[in-house]
C-alpha cells in the first residue's frame, strides 16, 4: 500500500514499527524463508511432473520464479486464459520481453500455490488435448 500512496497511514507505520523490532523481524524472516524454501521444493516437483512442458532456473533469492513453457500460445493469451477460466493470476512473460514465460509468485501458503499449479496444469492439458 505504501508504494502507491503519498503518505503511509499511522496504523501502517505502527505495524511496521512492531514488525521491524529485532526479535520479531528475525521470526518473520525465518518464517518467510521456510515458506519460500518449501514452495520452491513444491515447484521443483511440479515442474518435473510436467512432461517437459515447463523448464526453469530456480531463483537464488526472492519469491518469484520465471517458468518457460513449451506450448504454441503467446504468454499474454495464456495468462488471460488462466485468469478468465481458472481464476489464476500469473504475469505474462511478454511484460518482461520474454514470451513463452510465466512469472509465478511462490510466497503464498503451500496449499494455495499447489492449487494454482494444478489449475495451470489443467489448462495445459486442455491446450495439448491431454487426457
Amino acid at each position: 500500500h505504501d508504494y502507491t500512496s503519498i503518505a503511509p497511514g499511522k496504523l501502517s507505520n505502527f505495524i511496521a514499527e512492531l514488525v521491524l523490532q529485532p526479535d520479531k523481524r528475525k521470526n518473520i524472516l525465518f518464517r518467510t524463508r521456510k515458506i519460500l524454501n518449501e514452495n520452491l521444493s513444491l515447484l521443483h516437483g511440479w515442474v518435473k511432473s510436467q512432461d517437459n512442458l515447463i523448464s526453469f532456473v530456480p531463483p537464488k533469492a526472492g519469491g518469484i520464479a520465471f517458468l518457460r513453457y513449451h506450448l504454441n500460445i503467446n504468454s499474454t493469451e495464456l495468462t488471460e486464459r488462466l485468469r478468465e477460466e481458472k481464476s489464476v493470476f500469473v504475469a505474462a512473460g511478454d511484460f518482461f520481453g520474454m514470451d513463452h514465460f510465466l512469472r509465478v509468485g511462490i510466497g503464498a501458503e503451500k496449499d494455495y500455490l499447489s492449487s494454482g499449479l494444478d489449475l495451470i496444469r489443467q489448462t495445459f492439458d486442455e491446450i495439448t488435448g491431454a487426457q
